[in-house]
């Protein structure tokens, strides 16, 4: 027998380099080492809700969790929240700040509750650690993440509709460019040259046109932007605004929408006043508004007769103004979202291109603006790009992305026009886009001189700063007419404020798009300039050019999807899980024959008949599906993701009220594994029970658990009229039948 060395020796440098390669990439093993209850923790976790009593699965009961009391996820304990303990800030910190909720794991389950102590009293609630960097102005720009991959969606994808020229690179600078500190207050008062008075200014007749000034130089006169609209005299449909007598019966032209009729004009009227009364047509009406704050429209949900605001009533407003040959210059002092994330930049991009169809001469730029992808909308807008800031510069001062001010000419005036943010928001402003800022009253300093050799007669400061600050700026430059101040109320007061020692009037917007400010300027020594807040209720129809915006908004949604809106689905804090509402109904048949009659019960069908159907917006979805926490617009595990992959978390759902059911589903199934004390305590976990004289209005109490967790969804802004005590009547169901 011949013994081939170099047969022995190729065999074995084979098995050598076959079992390298295993190594090196990584081959599994066939060993299971995985602890038993592991195992079975991970297959449970897998399993869905059960579809009834009888095959339900038979899960382990989660171990009682630690910590705070929310209900929502939270850090492992020793994590400050934001600090990186055990993995790094990155692997907690989502795009555009949203945490990653795989990045920990809290309370796990799979733990057998053999005794009554390792029962909690009663349902946990956690503070919610998933989207606090959402509304977290400073923290929103930690990791903000790169646009959608195109190819993922079907469509183009909405967050990047950029034209060829724009602008790359990013500075992420916040500095002056002349070096000086930024002043905590406002020095003394400079010595600047004032207008004449309005009382005696020329009042010839001109339409809307604007120059534009920036750095010193007030170019040749530019055409003006949409200041003219389709609807022109008074065309059938229309009610004409009375001469000098109170006009509260504006309606749209019958080629946008049909007219309100006099009841509804004549129920608006009694609910939030008349408008314009005394007024006969000025010689230029300038209508302020700002702080929009997201509500591109009311929520609708308590019916929108009762709520204000919508960017389509506004569109109405404005198209009754103009028809009845009002010269309107409209100004906005910025605020137009209060979020972050996606879909804040597509709400975002559609409100701008909203205000180049109004015919916006200027907006004004808020912080919370700021920190979206401001320049590549403004270098796709080009010319039509309405941003006015004296002191933020989108790309740089020089970059010619915002103008500082703007000259107008309307109703034989020239009216100077500046804007600033006032000094506090500076902070956080460096993002991922070119933001260049210097102190507000070193611009104004530096822009008045300009305006004044303008020969500017009106002259307007859009301040995004608070009402203190804006009249400290209106004493330091009485050169200004007006001063249009963000950071109020709500509700504008209904006089305009005149600053004193100056001739300045300061004039609020509001807040949420509720109202627009007018401010009129008539040919009467006796009332030269008339204001009027005007309440945008629904003596103001839609318009279908906002109504066409809705659509393209909620389109944009759609193709995104949650995944590319970055709503992921986080766990509760206390370990709940959903089952759904048709598994409460083998039990609970009574309470549920109640719960179908209710509004509850087809909360989502609310969103499908509406136009356009809001089924893929989160800030509507939240309240009108299972399994969601309601003012943070996101899901938990195991509630609704869309109507096919969880058809049964549709509707505002039992769980919403008692809480996640699963796990109760799962101890009634092992009844007969289970003491009585542990069945009633998990039982008990899902009641809830009415305080005396529980509700939402003054004298009565208004702390309790069940009416706080309605003001949830029925919050003012979405349902101004609820009535705790009234509403109940139409819910109310009692024990377990």
């Amino acid at each position: 027998m011949i013994i081939r060395l170099d047969k022995i020796l190729w065999k074995f440098f084979t098995v050598i380099a076959a079992l390298s390669l295993m190594v090196l990439v990584g081959c599994p093993t066939y060993v299971d080492v995985t602890p038993p209850d592991q195992v079975k923790e991970e297959s449970l976790k897998d399993q869905g809700p059960p579809e009834s009593k009888e095959s339900a699965p038979q899960m382990e009961l989660p171990s009682p969790p630690e910590g705070d009391s929310s209900g929502e996820a939270v850090p492992p304990a020793g994590d400050g929240g934001n600090e990186a303990r055990g993995t790094g800030l990155s692997d907690r910190i989502g795009p555009y700040g949203i945490s990653n909720p795989s990045a920990w794991s809290p309370n796990p389950r799979g733990t057998m509750l053999d005794s009554p102590a390792d029962l909690p009293d009663q349902p946990r609630e956690m503070p919610d650690q998933h989207a606090i960097l959402w509304d977290n102005p400073e923290a929103a720009t930690v990791e903000r993440a790169a646009s959608v991959d195109p190819s993922q969606v079907e469509n183009e994808n909405p967050l990047r509709r950029q034209s060829a020229n724009q602008p790359s690179g990013s500075m992420n600078r916040l500095r002056d460019p002349q070096g000086k500190e930024f002043p905590e207050e406002l020095g003394p008062v400079s010595a600047i040259p004032l207008p004449a008075p309005i009382s005696a200014m020329p009042l010839p007749d001109k339409e809307v046109s604007h120059t534009t000034g920036s750095d010193g130089l007030v170019p040749e006169a530019m055409d003006a932007t949409n200041t003219s609209d389709s609807t022109s005299g008074n065309e059938s449909g229309t009610i004409s605004i009375p001469q000098r007598v109170q006009s509260s019966r504006i309606a749209a032209s019958s080629k946008t929408s049909s007219a309100v009729d006099q009841a509804k004009i004549n129920e608006m009227i009694q609910r939030n006043g008349p408008i314009f009364v005394g007024w006969n047509k000025p010689k230029v009406a300038f209508l302020f508004t700002g702080e929009l704050n997201g509500y591109i429209e009311p929520c609708g949900c308590a019916g929108l007769d009762n709520q204000k605001g919508g960017l389509s009533r506004r569109f109405s407003l404005i198209k009754q103004l103009r028809a009845e040959g009002w010269p309107v210059v409209l100004l906005d002092v910025g605020g137009q979202v209060k979020r972050f994330g996606p879909q804040a930049e597509i709400k975002f991009r559609h409100i701008i291109e909203s205000f180049v169809t109004l015919g916006y001469h200027a907006v004004s730029l808020g912080p919370n603006d700021l920190r979206l992808e401001v320049l590549p909308l403004a270098a796709e807008l080009e010319n039509k790009n309405p941003f006015l800031s004296a002191n933020v510069a989108l790309g740089g001062f020089d970059s010619g992305f915002t103008r500082r001010f703007t000259v107008l000419e309307a109703g034989g005036y020239r009216i100077g026009v500046t804007a600033v943010l006032g000094d506090e928001h500076h902070k956080g402003l460096t993002n991922s886009i070119d933001v260049q800022a210097v102190h507000m009253v070193s611009a104004i300093e530096e822009i008045v001189p300009q305006m004044h050799s303008a020969n500017c007669d009106i002259c307007i400061l859009l301040a995004h700063a608070s009402p203190d600050q804006s009249t400290a700026l209106a004493k330091r430059f009485p050169v200004f007419d007006f001063v249009v101040t963000a950071g109020g109320f709500d509700e504008p007061p209904t006089e305009m404020t005149h600053v004193e020692g100056t001739k300045t009037r300061l004039i609020e917007v509001g807040q949420k798009g509720m109202y627009v400010s007018v401010v009129g300027i008539f040919d009467d020594p006796q009332m030269p300039v008339r204001y009027n807040r005007v309440p945008l209720d629904a003596r103001f129809p839609g318009t279908q050019e906002m109504l066409a915006m809705m659509v393209k908004y909620q389109k944009d949604l759609q193709t995104l999807g949650l995944d590319g809106l970055q709503v992921k689905p986080a766990p509760r804090g206390d370990g709940g899980r959903f089952a759904g509402t048709s598994t409460c109904v083998d039990c609970h048949m009574e309470a549920a024959e109640v719960f179908e009659q209710t509004t509850h019960a087809h909360a989502f069908d609310t969103l499908v008949n509406l136009d356009p159907p809001r089924t893929h917006d989160p800030e509507c979805i939240s309240c009108h599906v299972t399994g969601w926490n309601f003012q943070k617009y996101f899901p938990y595990t195991t509630g609704y993701l869309s109507q096919e992959k969880t058809p049964q978390m549709l509707h505002n759902g039992c769980e919403n009220c008692h809480g996640p059911g699963l796990d109760h589903v799962t101890a009634e199934n092992r009844a007969n594994e289970l003491s009585a004390t542990v069945l009633e305590r998990y039982r008990a976990a899902l009641r809830l029970k009415i305080a005396e004289n529980e509700g939402n209005k003054p004298g009565q109490k208004t702390d309790g658990a069940v009416v706080r967790m309605c003001i949830e969804c029925h919050d003012q802004d979405n349902s101004p009229e609820f009535d705790f005590q009234e509403y109940w009547t139409d819910v109310e169901h009692q024990g377990k039948e």
